[in-house]
C-alpha cells in the first residue's frame, strides 16, 4: 500500500511540475571579469551564442558605453562574436571600483550565452550566462579555499562582478574573508 501510494505521488508529481529551463532566454546581463595577462595572455575572448528552433535577431551592447552590436543567429545553430578588440572597454579592472561597463544582450527568441577566454595553453576561463536567474536582490557567492591560484604574474584573483540593470541600485556587500577594500564582516555599500 505505501508503495502504491509514494507512486501516485510521485507520478503526481511529475505530472504538475512545471519546466525549468536554466541558462536559456531573451535578456542577459554581463560584466567581463579581469582575467590575468599572464594566463595565456587575456584574448582572444569570445560571445558565443545559440539558437533553438527559431532565427533570432541579437543585440550585444554596452548602455553606459558606445558598443552596440546587431546580428542574426540562424535557427538551431551557433554564432561565436569575437569581443578581442574591446577587451579594454568591457574587462572590469581595477578591483574596488565602480565601472560602466555591464553589456546587455536580448534577443526575439531564446538563445543560450557563453563568454568564453579562449586561451591556447591553459585552460579557458568560461562564463555560462544565467539570463533571469542570474538576477535577484540577494546572493551567495562561494569561492574555492583549496588549490593554487599562483604562478602567474599578475597573480590571478577570484572575482564577484555585479551589473546594475537600473541607475543609481545601491549594493550591500559583506565578505567572510577581507577582499579587496574591505575588511571582512565589514558591510560595504557601492552606488552602481
Amino acid at each position: 500500500m505505501k508503495k502504491a501510494l509514494n507512486r501516485l505521488l510521485l507520478i503526481l508529481f511529475l505530472i504538475s511540475s512545471k519546466s525549468v529551463i536554466s541558462q536559456i532566454d531573451t535578456v542577459f546581463w554581463f560584466a567581463a571579469p579581469w582575467v590575468t595577462t599572464g594566463h595565456a595572455s587575456n584574448i582572444p575572448v569570445t560571445l558565443r551564442l545559440s539558437s533553438f528552433n527559431n532565427a533570432t535577431t541579437v543585440r550585444v551592447r554596452q548602455p553606459a558605453g558606445t558598443f552596440d552590436t546587431t546580428f542574426v543567429i540562424p535557427a538551431n545553430s551557433l554564432v561565436s562574436e569575437s569581443l578581442s578588440h574591446l577587451i579594454n572597454q568591457i574587462e572590469n579592472v581595477p578591483a574596488n571600483t565602480v565601472h560602466n561597463r555591464g553589456l546587455k544582450i536580448t534577443s526575439d527568441f531564446p538563445i543560450t550565452a557563453i563568454y568564453e577566454v579562449v586561451t591556447v595553453v591553459n585552460n579557458p576561463e568560461t562564463y555560462s550566462l544565467k539570463g533571469q536567474n542570474g538576477m535577484g536582490l540577494e546572493f551567495v557567492c562561494p569561492f574555492q579555499t583549496n588549490g593554487n591560484n599562483g604562478g602567474y604574474t599578475p597573480t590571478p584573483k577570484s572575482q564577484i562582478l555585479i551589473v546594475a540593470t537600473e541607475n543609481a541600485t545601491v549594493v550591500w556587500i559583506t565578505p567572510r574573508c577581507p577582499v579587496v577594500g574591505h575588511a571582512a564582516k565589514m558591510l560595504a555599500t557601492q552606488l552602481l
